[in-house]
């Protein structure tokens, strides 16, 4: 991923500032890191600039955030530094229930964004301390961290499940989305609660699990997704084609 060109310690992070049509906002995954979007930064950079929100307390200077609400009160704070607001949000995991929070809020404002939740839920989860477990060493096996930053993570990612126990969506959004579940764990549950909330959605699953989904065999699935969806007539944007 191209190195952001501002400090780590804003949450706001500018990974490409070319001038185009799409302006494209990455939302975090659980753990707040976005490395996940390694690649899918350089395609959506063709064709405009490309933000990104990881998450507070990924250095042993911060604290995390234990809410979604002061999550999204963080987030929308920060997203006034932009001149302009994006018009497509990606999240993955946890970032998608927050790109959709915050696209609910841009839609008040101006144009309703395009929102893509890949691997995504919109209800409170509902996991064992055994699944918790698990969740929590899948996401610190993945990091490339010092000791103190892992520690940082380690407890960012416990603030981070422990929010996502009690919340709910519950906003409807009217602007064009595109859900793309990962079908190994709950894909069928994921699209059917978004329906229930969403104006204007696509499904397009891919079989596999949620740690996969951006890997070499999976990232060309969701890069041709994300491009179909762009170039659609209801997601009002015929000539984006990252």
């Amino acid at each position: 991923m191209p190195r952001p060109k501002n400090p780590t310690s804003r949450v706001l992070l500018t990974f490409s500032s070319r001038p185009g049509r799409l302006r494209s906002l990455l939302l975090h995954p659980l753990g707040g890191g976005l490395g996940p979007f390694t690649g899918l930064v350089p395609p959506l950079a063709r064709q405009g600039p490309v933000h990104g929100l990881r998450a507070a307390g990924l250095t042993d200077r911060e604290e995390p955030d234990h809410t979604i609400e002061a999550m999204l009160r963080r987030y929308s704070t920060a997203l006034r530094q932009l001149s302009v607001a994006p018009n497509l949000l990606v999240g993955y995991s946890l970032g998608g229930l927050l790109a959709w929070e915050l696209a609910v809020v841009l839609a008040r404002e101006g144009p309703p964004p395009r929102v893509v939740l890949i691997d995504s839920s919109p209800d409170p989860w509902q996991l064992s301390e055994a699944a918790e477990a698990d969740l929590r060493s899948a996401v610190l096996g993945q990091a490339v961290a010092d000791r103190d930053d892992l520690t940082a993570l380690r407890r960012t990612v416990d603030a981070h499940i422990a929010a996502r126990r009690g919340y709910r969506v519950t906003n409807r959004y009217l602007g064009p989305t595109l859900l793309i579940p990962c079908t190994a764990i709950d894909g069928t549950a994921q699209s059917e609660s978004w329906s229930a909330l969403a104006d204007n959605l696509t499904v397009q699953p891919i079989r596999c699990g949620h740690f996969d989904v951006f890997n070499r065999e999976n990232l060309p699935i969701v890069l041709q997704l994300v491009r179909t969806f762009l170039k659609s007539d209801h997601a009002m944007s015929p000539t984006c084609n990252p």
